[in-house]
């Protein structure tokens, strides 16, 4: 019965796209007839992406395939984008994180850490955050909260408070998934927005403007502070610690040759990324290296290979395949005029808002991936129109869309907080409004002051 009224669903949402499509093209009758078709596409793949009726990458793929039978794009620029340079920068990101998971050598790192920070809880919940923030700006925030949430746990279990009434508990763990989120936009391969965002911004007709990796963390750190300090206090104030000092277990480990190895190349891929302007090396060159590392010292092998998220990746290429069509067939240029029409003569701190909430408001609906994908692209031309940064826009756009800490359906670290039984949804939706309130004010004032 269960399979039966899942088939209908999914049956009932593929129509619904079906029939979106149409009014979407009839109702463009205006335009070109290739741009109508990829606004179509795009309306399948946003009722999709949204339903969830099949895995997201095969929506991507599906829009892909799409765009090369229905809307009359060669194979080989649709394809394209499946390794584009980012990708290669997010495997290498991936593979490196793989191999710290294997060798535990991530779990070592934060529970060190953790051992260090002292005993008052309120200490304790910012050592949380900022330990997972920084695995998350080398890892997926999905890969961070699975770390950091369990060593939570462990630590909630020694001190007798692991309890839905108990607000240390709920405090901790959600401390941890919004640190997740935040941590991983401070670097390129910290999360799939940020790599799209340098992606169209180096292939934009427009401009074409490179981030280096240093170039990118000179510009979203100071944010990742602030917001990760405001998150701190939010998360303090509404749930208060029941106690006043936190036991934490003292055992040392030392480190096995493995794991130095690892931490060898993970100094070496970082330096790498860091210094790309005195090498002349790309940052999708330098993400080779831990691949050709760790696989060259027999660190990892096929099964490893395995085990990263290739979803993941055939999202990303999917969405920018999708993005790099809305932008061939100029529609970007299309709603660039438009919006420029409407919104001369608007504040720009006003502008700068409307955007940011925007992009939170469709993260809480559609994948931060899918969204960053559609909206970047389509928002470069606009701030050229409206005589903005076009660089500062689209690292906006590309921080505005993760920014969602409401919903357990809204990011990967969210769920993985509400799996453990401690939070509750209206408890989640409590913080949640406050986070994305804050966290979009704040990015809008250093949008507004710093940026430009």
């Amino acid at each position: 019965m269960v399979d039966q009224i899942s088939n209908r669903r999914r049956v009932g949402y593929f129509l619904f796209a079906l029939l979106l499509a149409f009014l979407v093209y009839w109702g463009t009758g205006l335009l070109e007839a290739q741009q109508r078709l990829v606004l179509a596409v795009v309306a399948v793949a946003v009722v999709l992406w949204v339903s969830e009726v099949i895995p997201l990458y095969i929506t991507s793929l599906l829009s892909s395939f799409l765009l090369i039978v229905v809307a009359g794009f060669g194979a080989q620029e649709i394809f394209q984008p499946y390794f584009d340079s980012v990708i290669v920068l997010f495997l290498g990101g991936f593979i490196l994180a793989r191999a710290m998971q294997k060798y535990d050598l991530d779990s070592l790192v934060a529970t060190t850490l953790l051992r260090r920070i002292g005993t008052n809880p309120y200490i304790f919940i910012l050592g949380l955050m900022i330990v997972t923030a920084f695995l998350s700006m080398w890892m997926s925030n999905t890969a961070a909260a699975a770390i950091m949430i369990p060593i939570c746990i462990v630590v909630l279990k020694e001190n007798g408070i692991c309890s839905q009434t108990s607000h240390f508990a709920k405090g901790c763990v959600l401390a941890v998934a919004y640190a997740a989120t935040i941590g991983g936009l401070s670097t390129i391969v910290g999360s799939p927005p940020n790599a799209i965002a340098v992606r169209f911004l180096a292939e934009n007709s427009i401009e074409k403007i490179e981030i280096t990796f240093l170039g990118w963390m000179a510009q979203t750190v100071p944010f990742v502070i602030v917001a990760l300090l405001y998150v701190w206090l939010m998360v303090c104030l509404l749930n208060r610690p029941e106690v006043k000092e936190i036991t934490l277990n003292r055992r040392e480990a030392g480190l096995t040759r493995n794991q130095v190895l690892i931490m060898g190349v993970f100094g070496v891929t970082v330096l790498g990324w860091l210094t790309t302007q005195l090498t002349g090396l790309t940052s999708a060159t330098v993400a080779l290296l831990p691949i050709l590392l760790l696989y060259g010292m027999g660190l990892l092998d096929d099964t490893d290979l395995g085990k990263i998220s290739w979803g993941t990746l055939l999202l990303f290429g999917g969405g920018l395949s999708l993005g790099s069509a809305l932008v061939k067939v100029k529609i970007d240029v299309l709603l660039a005029e438009i919006l420029a029409r409407y919104l001369l003569g608007v504040p720009l701190f006003l502008i700068v808002v409307i955007l940011v909430f925007f992009g939170i408001l469709i993260t809480m609906i559609v994948s931060n991936t899918a969204s960053a994908a559609i909206l970047v692209p389509l928002m470069i031309p606009v701030a050229k129109a409206l005589g903005l940064d076009v660089r500062a826009m689209a690292i906006l756009i590309a921080i505005g869309v993760s920014l969602d800490f409401m919903m357990p359906v809204g990011t990967p670290p969210n769920a993985i907080a509400y799996s453990t039984g401690l939070v509750r949804v209206k408890e989640m939706i409590k913080n949640g409004v406050l986070m994305n309130l804050g966290t979009g004010m704040i990015l809008a004032l250093m949008y507004y002051f710093f940026w430009t």
